[in-house]
């Protein structure tokens, strides 16, 4: 089922300058290489679906490791990093893309202002994802590639910032139709615990676009 943690309201205010406390090396490289992996698969993805591309936008960037495979790809590629924390700024700085602190819901862009869009972990995070989706949307112009976790009832609950739990994947395709405009071209499951797939990645482009 579609789970929402906050149903009528809105999640707690995120207090500026707030960092996530402190994680272990190990932590921090597995997620490293997590988001360095499923950011190859989207390079793969925009191959196989030729579309190339000058702009990026990256929503839930946190320290934009997942965007390090385009760059390594299309070396001039314009990158923008969106993030609700701002503690994230020094780290998209340190790669040279840019930043702005913003909620995924309230995008101070122009419609399709960035060839392709990157969101990668976090649906589960948006507390609103309707309106999250077709926002990052509305300012992309060719292709998205967005993931999300398979979370049981329990890991879900245990994380008091994911606030969207999505059971099926038919449900996330009954939720991305609502979006006339864009087709689903490629999907990947990265991952299993027992027989249930850890996270989804899905490629889609815009109709008309490529």
């Amino acid at each position: 089922m579609l789970e929402h943690r906050w149903s009528q309201t809105a999640p707690p205010d995120f207090v500026a300058g707030q960092d996530e406390g402190e994680v272990s090396k190990e932590y921090e490289a597995s997620k490293a290489s997590a988001a360095l992996a499923l950011g190859s698969v989207g390079v793969q993805f925009l191959d196989l679906a030729k579309v190339q591309p000058a702009s990026l936008i990256c929503v839930g960037a946190r320290k934009g490791y997942e965007a390090l495979p385009f760059i390594n790809r299309w070396s001039e590629l314009d990158v923008t990093c969106v993030d609700v924390n701002p503690a994230f700024e020094a780290d998209a700085e340190k790669y040279g893309f840019s930043f702005v602190c913003a909620d995924a819901n309230n995008l101070e862009f122009e419609d399709q202002a960035f060839d392709v869009l990157l969101s990668l972990c976090t649906v589960e995070h948006f507390w609103n994802p309707r309106s999250a989706i077709a926002e990052i949307l509305r300012v992309t112009k060719k292709a998205a590639i967005i993931s999300f976790p398979m979370e049981s009832p329990e890991e879900f609950h245990k994380d008091p910032h994911h606030y969207t739990r999505i059971d099926t994947f038919s449900e996330w395709i009954a939720m991305m139709e609502e979006y006339q405009d864009w087709m689903l071209r490629y999907l990947l499951t990265t991952g299993f615990k027992g027989d249930r797939p850890v996270h989804f990645i899905a490629g889609f482009t815009r109709k008309g676009a490529v």
